[in-house]
């Protein structure tokens, strides 16, 4: 009885004493494609009062740790990582494997073992696909179509050849995917337009390097289309014009071509239809001709139409000419300006004070910009004292008297402008005293005109 409670007691002792001593992993790369090499990284722990050296040793026959054996020492209380390369030996089929490593304690008997779990990942499992849009193609445009791809394990995938390919068309990208991750691709799918309406397969090839990763297959439709198009071509002669429309349905189904025109009154009077419309609608004096047919496919229809223009052209172009010669000549002599001179006299023809008054009418078709007013009162007369409510932009002395200039910006069809001032004093001059005429100075069409008033003499205003 005793002695088996001695044998109990060094048994529970030895397990304490392996205890104490940890030997823990966790894998740093765990899963891996067939001649990758895994790591991973291992935790000692001495808890024991006791130095030890742990010698780790690789005993698998499939792998090959780098650098083995070896050896760490580990100091009570201490806590040690070690990072385990391994590299597979020879080829290795795809599956699931346990490295065994041995980790022994040279300071003592005490030896641990582990199995390191390990994943060879085959080449056909390591990605899958799907088209998250896939449209039905039209021939006539180019398709954008979407195309995930995922990785199934945490293994990173450089540098991926993803191509897809049917009898209709091909396109390749390169792609890389981090450990677990799902990507989106697009493809732009150009078809030809002769391409016929109906089911097709197309392929979707993943490879990296040499190594085919997936081949899968999907179906798609190409979608039926109608393309009705209209070749015009213009006829013209002396005074006479029309059209040839030739209307084509070049699509792979019947389709409804029409074509209209708008013709105005005497077009339509002077119109002639080598093939009757089917419907004509007046709106507004003028009259909508339309054609329309149901054409099969590779069908055309040909439209002829013809206007003689030389009697409503001829009417045409007298009533712009008339028009034009009206409106240039208004044009030319928008701006009309007249200048007249009231004046109040005293005893013996003295004038006391004169007042001008100065009128820009603008009788042209449109509004006028820019239009400068230059006004001169001779030497013989004082400058002006006071001016109406249009101020004068610049006042000048020069040799022949004191010139006066106002800008105006704008003269609206039909406005006039009022420019007033005033000038003081006792003057003999009634009988001998006319003053010059003012000036309106506008451009029109580009060039340059000049607007001039008559002479003005005193009028007495008593």
């Amino acid at each position: 009885m005793k002695r088996g409670l001695i044998l109990v007691l060094v048994f529970l002792l030895s397990i304490s004493s392996v205890l104490a001593f940890q030997a823990e992993y966790e894998p740093l790369q765990n899963e891996a494609l067939p001649g990758d090499s895994v790591s991973y990284v291992l935790h000692l722990n001495n808890n024991e009062e006791n130095h030890y050296t742990a010698v780790i040793k690789s005993t698998d026959i499939n792998w090959l740790m780098d650098k083995d054996p070896q050896k760490y020492v580990v100091r009570s209380g201490d806590k040690k990582d070690v990072t385990l390369l391994f590299n597979p030996l020879g080829s290795i089929p795809p599956g699931r494997y346990g490295i065994k490593i041995l980790i022994e304690l040279s300071e003592s008997e005490t030896r641990l073992e582990r199995i390191l779990a390990a994943t060879v990942v085959d080449y056909k499992k390591a990605v899958d696909t799907r088209f998250s849009s896939l449209p039905v193609l039209d021939p006539r445009r180019t398709t954008m179509v979407k195309l995930n791809v995922v990785n199934n394990y945490n293994i990173v995938l450089s540098n991926l050849d993803v191509e897809i390919f049917s009898e209709h068309f091909s396109s390749k990208q390169k792609l890389s995917l981090d450990k677990k991750e799902q990507r989106e691709i697009e493809f732009p799918i150009s078809l030809t337009e002769n391409t016929l309406k109906g089911d097709y397969n197309l392929n979707v090839k993943i490879s990296l390097g040499k190594n085919s990763l997936l081949e899968e297959e999907f179906a798609y439709t190409v979608g039926e289309y109608e393309d009705a198009k209209q070749l015009i071509e213009p006829e013209s002669g002396f005074l006479i014009s029309g059209e040839s429309v030739t209307l084509k349905n070049e699509g792979n189904s019947p389709a409804v071509q029409s074509y209209s025109k708008r013709f105005d009154y005497l077009a339509y009077k002077f119109a002639s239809f080598s093939t009757e419309p089917n419907s004509i609608t007046k709106d507004n004096g003028a009259y909508n001709v339309e054609w329309s047919y149901v054409l099969s496919p590779k069908e055309s229809r040909v439209v002829t139409y013809s206007v003689n223009y030389r009697l409503p052209t001829f009417i045409l172009v007298l009533i712009i000419v008339v028009a034009a010669l009206v409106y240039v000549f208004r044009k030319k002599n928008a701006i009309v300006i007249n200048k007249r001179v009231l004046a109040m006299h005293g005893h013996e023809g003295n004038v006391h004070v004169m007042k001008v008054v100065i009128g820009v009418k603008n009788r042209g078709n449109t509004g006028i910009s820019n239009v400068r007013v230059v006004d001169r009162v001779p030497t013989m007369i004082k400058a002006p004292a006071q001016f109406g409510t249009m101020r004068p932009n610049h006042i000048k002395s020069a040799p022949d008297g004191t010139l006066m200039v106002w800008d105006i910006n704008y003269i609206r069809r039909g406005e006039e402008k009022i420019i007033t001032y005033r000038i003081d004093g006792k003057m003999q001059v009634l009988g001998r005293l006319v003053l010059p005429s003012a000036v309106a100075k506008y451009k029109s069409f580009g060039r340059m005109l000049a607007a001039r008033s008559g002479i003005a003499s005193l009028h007495e205003r008593r």
